[in-house]
């Protein structure tokens, strides 16, 4: 992502969770679509351990789900990365508030100044009854080898709520793909905005935060729907945010060069977002209201995942 001239460095993402912006823009719900893949997931393994990577968890809304599987036998190990210390603090302290307990790790640093480059330190690790969570600070665009030296293979990885969308070039997202498909054992889920469903709406949001908190929005390759939105932080620099939207041309590119061309990809008429506090409910659930997300799903195992999504747009290239 490099300096402000040729993408975004996570400096100018500073404040962006102090400032409520993530909730207002993607809500507070999780995806019940995903979390029916994830038990399938889940239970087509042969162990009743589990290991999970949530890639840019946020304040760890998915942590529910582990809670979830701890619940009905399953020991999950379950590691929460993010490059927003804010956010990972407010993860932290959801943690704290539900009776985990510290176990070790190094605390979060908090400054954005100091942080290093390339790559974060084992944060705190917290566990409650069957779950254990390690919360992880590193920037989006680490070299995914290193990522993976860290962290290990895991079992499901998630990249959830668009979180893909805001790395700007092209070959580092193509990079990140490939690391989840190198890293997952027995599955991947991420969730991509749907230029299809959400251009209008995206750019009414960015211009509303325009508006209401100054600052400028543009679109920075309106061919490729990419969106731009950049205010004065306070503090002397600038918070700048970046969007990548997709349509199946752009998403099929993307998998194809991260070498993941068997992937189930669902479209324009997922379910609605839903609160995380019951997820037998929301497994259930069947809702007429679109989503502006892709969602794509690949099992690294020959297991017949079923989603119940209303559209699909294809196994394989869409």
């Amino acid at each position: 992502m490099g300096n402000d001239s040729d993408g975004f460095h996570i400096d100018n993402y500073k404040g962006y969770h102090t400032a409520g912006a993530m909730t207002r823009i993607y809500g507070g719900g999780v995806n019940p679509d995903a979390v029916n893949v994830i038990l399938q997931f889940a239970a087509s393994g042969e162990s009743e351990e589990i290991s999970l990577l949530d890639y840019g968890c946020g304040y760890g809304r998915y942590i529910a789900l582990a809670e979830y599987l701890g619940e009905r036998g399953f020991k999950v190990n379950y590691v929460a990365y993010d490059p927003f210390v804010q956010a990972l603090q407010q993860c932290e302290g959801n943690l704290v508030g539900k009776n985990y307990t510290r176990i070790g790790g190094a605390d979060l640093n908090a400054d954005f100044d100091v942080m290093p480059k390339d790559m974060s330190y084992a944060g705190p690790i917290y566990t409650n009854g069957n779950v254990t969570v390690t919360l992880l600070h590193g920037e989006f665009h680490v070299n995914p080898d290193r990522i993976r030296q860290l962290i290990g293979e895991r079992d499901i990885s998630l990249c959830m709520l668009g979180t893909l969308s805001h790395v700007s070039e092209f070959d580092e997202r193509v990079e990140i793909m490939r690391m989840f498909d190198k890293m997952s054992r027995l599955g991947l889920i991420m969730e991509l905005p749907n230029k299809d469903i959400a251009w209008k709406d995206e750019q009414a949001k960015y211009q509303e935060l325009a508006r209401t908190q100054g600052g400028v929005f543009g679109l920075k390759n309106p061919g490729i729907s990419d969106i731009y939105y950049s205010r004065p932080n306070g503090h002397g620099g600038e918070l700048q945010i970046y969007l990548h939207l997709y349509d199946k041309d752009t998403l099929n590119q993307e998998l194809n060069s991260a070498g993941i061309n068997n992937a189930l990809v669902t479209g324009t008429t997922a379910t609605a977002k839903v609160p995380v506090r019951d997820f037998a409910a929301s497994v259930r659930r069947q809702s007429l209201e679109q989503s502006p997300d892709f969602m794509v799903v690949l099992a690294k195992k020959n297991i017949d995942i079923q989603v119940d999504i209303g559209v699909v747009l294809g196994p394989g290239r869409i």
